[in-house]
């Protein structure tokens, strides 16, 4: 949103930021967010372009998961069909490897 206002130049939309509101974004970003993000992409550059395609594809699916799971929010028929592409992309990209590898395929 920083980049919002700086290219729109509503620069006094800045001022109705709280102190409270910066301390906030600040424990979020280096407690949770930022730290998760960078241990997740540290292991990515261990693994195969194939398997980091997996768990890229899965990092959405995890979200519409907890979602559920903690929050109870079933989805919309437009994201049905976004999770059942994204479970097939998984499955595609999974059966590309194991037929590179000589492994029985899941589907």
């Amino acid at each position: 949103m920083l980049i919002i206002v700086l290219v729109s130049g509503n620069m006094t939309s800045l001022a109705n930021i709280s102190n409270v509101q910066i301390s906030i974004f600040l424990l979020i970003a280096f407690t949770t967010g930022g730290p998760a993000i960078f241990i997740y992409y540290f292991g990515l550059k261990n693994i195969s372009a194939s398997v980091a395609s997996i768990c890229e594809l899965a990092f959405p699916l995890t979200a519409i998961a907890l979602e559920f799971i903690l929050r109870d929010n079933i989805l919309s028929p437009v994201q049905w069909i976004g999770t059942i592409i994204l479970l097939l992309s998984i499955l595609r990209v999974t059966n590309i490897r194991a037929e590179k590898a000589d492994i029985p395929s899941i589907i």
